[in-house]
């Protein structure tokens, strides 16, 4: 019954994503993703593997936690993002978390991109 009272809790939706990749004797090892973070591979015709390291909240905020990881056991790989990460000021106390693992094993190569400047 609708009696004019009610109790609203405001809880703000929070962005969760895990992206992990890891590349054996330069072919796939291991590719897992849950949440709004994905991996995606490319077609490549380099001798390095790439990866394309991918937000599809479009952004990071107050609350929000991301995880990427990334292993190559002799192997190149050379990883980026599809653009720089946008971050939001938060409206709670709440902090926003990016943790980013990288390892190379067996004398491999683990390459993240350089981003060059803009010409004026």
């Amino acid at each position: 019954m609708m009696d004019g009272t009610a109790t609203l809790t405001k809880t703000l939706q929070r962005s969760r994503g895990t992206a992990e990749v890891g590349f054996r004797a330069s072919a796939l090892d291991r590719l897992y993703q849950s949440g709004a973070a994905k991996a995606l591979l490319p077609r490549s015709y380099d001798a390095a593997q790439e990866v394309v390291l991918v937000n599809t909240a479009g952004g990071i905020t107050g609350g929000d936690a991301y995880q990427y990881r990334a292993v190559a056991d002799a192997s190149r790989v050379m990883m980026t993002t599809q653009a720089a990460e946008r971050a939001y000021r938060s409206s709670t106390k709440d902090i926003a978390s990016m943790e980013v693992r990288l390892a190379a094993t067996g004398g491999a190569a683990l390459t993240p991109t350089r981003r060059r400047p803009l010409s004026r």
